[in-house]
């Protein structure tokens, strides 16, 4: 396939008209089946052709590694050895993995909280270091591509939301119970109709004991467990009644309401998001798929240079990029040792409940 980079916007949109075309003519008797991964946005052939875009991207591009899992991708930003990457995702005993494979350790040099970034020391010199568009921002419906570290790009999608701020929110999910007043057992008092602790098959009486990997001795601390949760997550509840342990699966619906509820149900069908993906002042919105663990790496025009890092994989069909003009003002204040590494790992990003919020558990 000709290299898109080559093509002008308007010799794009043409192609792509063309192919809608193609596809609409197919016959319907396949209309029922899943898409090829030939006829997907996001699927190998479409990403293929834009290989070309990220020849010296992936270059730049690396995975942050902890022990043997990849948490996050990052970019070179300077030739001997600084990478920034999404703060959020990191855990403890970091390594860089480069385009050469070479797997590096990794020192958590800085932290820069509003914009969700880390700073990151490897040992190394003469890296290929990147290249930022340093123009204006891409209008909406150009294309965008998010570099691996060699071969195709990881995602293709287009710019679906100009600049803009993404308020800094925490919905919690809600398990639909009342539990009774004495904190000595998370006792369910009541039950309330088709929330999802109704729907798990939750009964009044029943004392709920663990929660996933989290054992349950108190309301309280069932109340703040739950409070970690988001809309739409699925949880593992162990409870006892009438002598007999019992385990029930619980998806956590929306405090206000069913269809918000089925909206966070259908964002998380599409995969996991990210533990923070609100509180931005300025992120461009595209509509690559990505996982969390693929954000904190470049975002790529067609001219094959940076407009921006990913910092959030927000809903089924989008994610946030933070400008490439916000990105480079951060490292330079990363670079002045005035902002250090938090002291415990960051998990995710969380909200203090205030006392105007519902209660978690969808009670009292």
């Amino acid at each position: 396939m000709k290299d898109l980079r080559l093509l002008s916007p308007k010799m794009v949109r043409m192609a792509l008209v063309i192919c809608t075309m193609a596809v609409l003519s197919v016959p319907s008797y396949g209309a029922n089946r899943p898409l090829s991964s030939r006829q997907q946005t996001n699927g190998a052939a479409t990403r293929r052709a834009f290989s070309g875009v990220v020849d010296n991207a992936n270059h730049w591009t690396v995975r942050v590694e902890s022990g043997d899992e990849e948490i996050a991708f990052g970019v070179i930003v300077s030739t001997d050895g600084y990478i920034v990457t999404k703060a959020s995702q990191l855990h403890d005993d970091l390594e860089v993995r480069l385009s050469n494979d070479r797997k590096l350790p990794a020192d958590y040099v800085g932290y820069h909280p509003e914009h969700d970034l880390a700073l990151l020391k490897i040992e190394a010199k003469g890296l290929d270091a990147v290249e930022w568009q340093e123009e204006s921002d891409p209008a909406v419906g150009r294309w965008v591509v998010t570099p691996d570290q060699q071969g195709a790009p990881r995602a293709v999608g287009v710019v679906s939301v100009k600049r803009r701020e993404i308020p800094e929110v925490k919905v919690r999910g809600v398990l639909g119970i009342r539990l009774d007043e004495p904190n000595d057992s998370a006792t369910v008092r009541e039950v309330f109709p088709d929330s999802a602790a109704d729907q798990c098959g939750l009964r009044p009486g029943d004392v709920i004991q663990r929660v996933n990997e989290i054992d349950i001795s108190t309301r309280e601390g069932l109340i703040g467990t739950i409070a970690e949760f988001n809309p739409g997550d699925r949880v593992a509840v162990k409870v006892q009644r009438e002598g007999k342990v019992l385990n029930l699966e619980a998806t956590l619906t929306h405090p206000f309401g069913d269809f918000l509820s089925r909206i966070a149900m259908q964002n998380q069908m599409g995969g996991a998001l990210s533990e923070r993906r609100t509180g931005f002042p300025f992120v461009i919105q595209h509509d690559s798929v990505l996982k969390p663990e693929e954000c904190g790496g470049p975002l790529v025009d067609l001219s094959g240079k940076a407009i921006g890092i990913n910092i959030a994989r927000a809903g089924r069909t989008e994610s946030y990029a933070i400008p490439d003009d916000i990105v480079r003002q951060a490292i330079d204040e990363l670079l002045t040792g005035n902002y250090p590494p938090p002291q415990v790992r960051l998990a995710g990003f969380t909200v203090p409940q205030s006392r105007n919020e519902p209660s978690p558990t969808g009670g009292e």
